[in-house]
């Protein structure tokens, strides 16, 4: 046993050099996502005591609580963690000679890096490092209007980039070298599947950053359906009692059936309501949204 006392522990990551350790805490009545502490730990290993911590620090904030998550460090000095301190899930950094911590980027992001701690082992973001371990950039996840966007952060030159794709769910980011990572995506048109994405920046425009990807094991095999039938995503905002409520609707598709020439009759609609609230309805593939909108049915959730 490292260490004791605290409801719940979390997400421990050893530094490069193994002198430290990092972990999420949180306790009774909380949630992980609604307050908890990022400590980091020197650690011992003495000859009859074996391994150990020694005194850990705690990442505080003085006047509010918040939720720190997703730990990774760059080095032996320097750790990345996701923190809700400006309302959003944003990326900070922490410098561990000085015990003082920072936003990762140069302005704050209207966007969460990433989605609620609902399970372990979850990874929003990848750190791409050289062949010999040198952290050069990070590309992150986050939520942008109901999808996932991907940005790459270059940490010599501070710079977010958007990083174009055709995903709309991403996932478990794992980096496999310096330009390349590989995670778990979805789009529209197809199920989850393991995929390998290769990042690489125009010539043209320093700015752009396009992707080659290749799937590498999908978790259904391809089905052959005729061009049409899968319904697309259509992502609203209804105004309902001065209030913003947001839907994605699914279309009846078809190429085979037509609907009555009467433009005053609507489809059949199913309502979904998603669980919540701390989820959401996410746009990728889902067979039982299609057999309906095959079928001359309407879906939103």
């Amino acid at each position: 046993t490292l260490v004791q006392g605290a409801d719940f522990y979390s997400t421990p990551r050893f530094s490069p050099s193994g002198e430290s350790i990092a972990y999420q805490v949180w306790n009774h009545p909380d949630m992980s996502w609604q307050s908890s502490e990022l400590h980091i730990a020197p650690v011992t290993i003495g000859i009859d005591e074996g391994l150990g911590l020694g005194e850990d620090k705690i990442i505080t904030w003085d006047d509010h609580e918040v939720s720190v998550g997703y730990p990774q460090w760059l080095d032996k000095d320097n750790l990345v963690f996701i923190c809700d301190d400006i309302g959003y899930l944003n990326p900070r950094i922490y410098h561990l000679p000085e015990g003082t911590h920072k936003a990762l980027l140069p302005s704050p992001t209207s966007q969460d890096f990433s989605g609620i701690a609902w399970r372990l082992g979850g990874s929003p973001y990848a750190i791409l490092r050289t062949p010999t371990g040198e952290a050069e950039s990070i590309v992150f996840s986050a939520y942008h209007q109901g999808r996932i966007a991907l940005h790459l952060y270059d940490l010599a030159s501070k710079t977010l980039l958007p990083v174009e794709h055709p995903f709309v769910e991403v996932a478990c980011l794992r980096g496999t070298s310096s330009s390349s990572i590989v995670c778990i995506a979805t789009t529209t048109t197809s199920s989850q599947a393991v995929v390998s994405l290769s990042l690489s920046r125009s010539a043209t425009d320093p700015k752009k950053v396009s992707i080659l990807y290749r799937v590498l094991k999908s978790s259904m095999e391809t089905l052959s359906f005729p061009a049409g039938i899968i319904s697309q995503p259509i992502p609203l905002t209804l105004d309902i009692d001065d209030e913003p409520v947001h839907i994605v609707l699914y279309l009846p598709a078809n190429p085979s059936y037509d609907g009555p020439d009467n433009e005053a009759e609507k489809p059949p609609c199913v309502v979904n309501v998603h669980g919540g609230p701390t989820t959401y309805a996410d746009q990728g593939l889902h067979w039982e949204k299609q057999y309906y909108t095959s079928r001359g049915w309407a879906w939103y959730v």
